[in-house]
């Protein structure tokens, strides 16, 4: 498989970073609409089998499960923040970074 050259990415410009982000983007949800139809379509074929092996990969079914999501603002309303604060664990996530499509009329020439 060829891969297409491209600049080092301390080459680019921002405004050329952000547009490759996005065509990267674009090209994700492609293959994430593909993978879906292909995993439908297996799921379709599976029946009962919770381990289906390919020529190159070996799929497991995880079956669907419930989760459960706290309600945070009715517990701390009963229990008070002091009782969440000693019974809460925080955890830090990383900056991230939206990209979306800017209009026709608003594109830069």
């Amino acid at each position: 498989m060829k891969t297409k050259q491209t600049k080092a990415t301390t080459e680019l410009n921002t405004a050329d970073i952000i547009d490759e982000i996005g065509s990267v983007m674009a090209i994700m949800a492609d293959f994430s609409k593909r993978k879906a139809a292909l995993v439908t379509e297996l799921l379709s074929r599976a029946g009962d089998r919770k381990h289906i092996d390919g020529k190159l990969y070996t799929a497991t079914i995880v079956p669907e499960c419930v989760a459960s999501v706290l309600d945070v603002e009715a517990i701390t309303a009963e229990m008070g923040t002091d009782w969440i604060a000693a019974h809460s664990k925080d955890s830090v996530r990383k900056t991230s970074v939206r990209v979306t499509a800017r209009k026709r009329e608003d594109q830069k020439k």
